[in-house]
């Protein structure tokens, strides 16, 4: 199992990550929960941001606004 999906797990079962910080995941999960329309944006961009990073910045300015709203 690689190291980041360790963490995840970890962070998931509320295991305590020295070094890392927890929140990142955490509203990661929390979006996902709550606002899956604005999660699958954020995943979309996160694949986008290498080849288009203008595309991405978009989309995740358009996640952002809709849970702001």
């Amino acid at each position: 199992m690689d190291g980041e999906t360790l963490i995840k797990i970890a962070i998931d079962l509320g295991v305590d990550t020295p070094d890392l910080i927890p929140s990142i995941p955490f509203f990661r999960n929390e979006i996902k929960a709550e606002y899956p329309t604005a999660s699958q944006a954020f995943e979309k961009a996160y694949k986008e941001i290498e080849e288009n990073p203008d595309i991405a910045i978009g989309l995740v300015n358009s996640a952002l606004e809709s849970i702001i709203k």
